[in-house]
C-alpha cells in the first residue's frame, strides 16, 4: 500500500501512517484505493501531487527527506 511506501522511504514514521490511514478510512471508506489515497494526502497537504506521482510511479527511492520534510526528488 502507498503508505507502506511511505514509511519504507522514512516519509511518515509508523504511528503517523496508522493515524493517516484511520483518518482516511474514517472519510470515505468506500474508495480504500492508491490513488483516492493519494488524493487524499495532497488535499490535506501531507504530500504534493509532484510525490504523489513519484510514489503511484514505483519510485519512492527518488524522494528526499530534509529535516523540514519532503523537497525535492533525485537525480
Amino acid at each position: 500500500m502507498l503508505l507502506g511506501e511511505l514509511v519504507a522511504a522514512r516519509v511518515f514514521d509508523p504511528p503517523r501512517a496508522d493515524a493517516l490511514r484511520a483518518a482516511f478510512l474514517a472519510d470515505d471508506p468506500s474508495d480504500a484505493s492508491a490513488p483516492a489515497l493519494a488524493d487524499y494526502l495532497v488535499g490535506r497537504g501531507h504530500l504534493t501531487r509532484y510525490q504523489v506521482e513519484v510514489l503511484l510511479n514505483g519510485d519512492a527511492g527518488r524522494l528526499v527527506v530534509a529535516h523540514a520534510g519532503l523537497r525535492e526528488s533525485m537525480h
